[in-house]
């Protein structure tokens, strides 16, 4: 594996480990950082993942310039005649980014997205109320957990569709994780 799948994997091992030490926690306040901290690693996680996949199709024909913008967030413009991808940054929401990789390398899209593209949905919610506060919350154990399963099965059916192979830790689930002190 490359040093980024490595990276990669890290994040959610992190994820795992405040999430085993938010469990662990007698107290409301630690509790809440590290359910925090899980759920932002898991997201990290996800997100690393696309954007390694988005890269596999950074010269491929299968997908628009338009659709390459979007996958690898980055600006179309025009310029000596012609459309082309910019240097410049042009975020795309998370779930059209997940949802062109499916459209493009999955047979039936309906069916790649299953149930978990709407937990995803929320669990989205759920982290943009931590990362885009309006109010004070508190996140609980049963939304890290769905979170956290739902973001690897985002990423298993991902590889699925990309790469036609299982994501290969897969089966580790979301116990265990880096033994944090």
């Amino acid at each position: 594996m490359s040093d980024f799948i490595n990276y990669s994997r890290d994040l959610m091992e992190a994820a795992k480990g405040f999430r085993e030490k938010a469990l662990e926690s007698a107290d409301d306040e630690s509790k809440q950082a590290y359910l925090r901290a899980a759920l932002l690693h898991a997201f990290s996680f996800l997100e690393a993942h696309l954007n390694y996949m988005a890269e596999h199709f950074e010269s491929s024909p299968m997908f628009t310039l338009h659709e390459l913008g979007i996958l690898l967030e980055k600006e179309v413009g025009y310029g000596n005649g012609a459309f082309a991808l910019t240097s410049k940054t042009k975020f795309s929401r998370l779930t059209d980014r997940i949802e062109l990789l499916l459209f493009k390398c999955s047979p039936d899209l309906i069916q790649a997205k299953g149930t978990w593209f709407a937990q995803l949905k929320d669990a989205l919610k759920v982290r943009n109320a931590l990362v885009h506060p309006r109010e004070a919350h508190s996140l609980t154990e049963a939304q890290i957990t769905e979170a956290m399963k739902t973001i690897l099965d985002a990423v298993d059916t991902l590889y699925r569709a990309v790469f036609k192979k299982r994501l290969p830790y897969i089966n580790k689930g979301i116990e265990g994780g880096l033994a944090l002190k």
